[in-house]
């Protein structure tokens, strides 16, 4: 005979709590226990903690190029007194990913993201001389313009037509999908995604 120890049988009642509920005008109104509420709060709180802590942490960092006031310059800017230093530093903030994984997905973060996505938040972040109060500070999200010459259904089918066009090369240009991927796991939304890695190419939207 199969036996159910004391920590199953919790886990049970919990689930019981959880799922039994009181109706209103017969439909069933969700939710948690107290103990699994509380939980929930707590990896929410710790959550959030612990990224106010990462912002901290990076400002530390920050800090030593802001105290020497250092402005990076661009790989382009050869004239530059810091080129050697600013490719030093680029290249360092790089390397010191390989290894790393996302712990949203448990994968490890694509080097065309943090080349194309991650390193310019940090030039952005180190030319700016200010502390980062979120992740995102310094990076501006383009809105983009729809085509008033065209119907919402013509807009539609475009948009159907370059999704297909998506779903059809999702086995080739892995580093592209990574890119993206990476970037909606580190909040941003699918066209913020889309934009970022236009514009990590070189095109310029409006």
């Amino acid at each position: 005979m199969n036996t159910i120890n004391k920590s199953e049988l919790n886990a049970i009642a919990k689930m019981a709590e959880t799922i039994t509920t009181p109706k209103k005008n017969g439909k069933a109104v969700v939710m948690l226990s107290p103990e699994v509420t509380l939980e929930a709060i707590g990896l929410v709180v710790s959550g959030y903690q612990a990224s106010n802590t990462g912002i901290a942490t990076i400002n530390k960092g920050l800090k030593f190029f802001h105290d020497s006031k250092i402005k990076l310059c661009k790989a382009s800017e050869k004239t530059n007194p810091l080129h050697a230093y600013s490719n030093q530093v680029r290249t360092m903030f790089i390397d010191s990913w390989k290894g790393s994984k996302n712990p949203i997905n448990g994968k490890a973060y694509s080097m065309a993201y943090i080349e194309k996505r991650v390193y310019p938040k940090f030039y952005e972040a180190v030319n700016s001389g200010k502390q980062l109060l979120n992740m995102h500070d310094g990076v501006e999200k383009k809105s983009t313009k729809g085509n008033k010459d065209k119907s919402e259904a013509d807009i539609k089918k475009d948009l159907i037509k370059a999704l297909t066009s998506i779903y059809a090369n999702s086995n080739n240009c892995s580093e592209v999908f990574e890119f993206l991927n990476n970037s909606i796991d580190e909040g941003s939304n699918f066209l913020e995604s889309i934009t970022e890695f236009l514009e990590s190419e070189g095109l310029e939207l409006e």
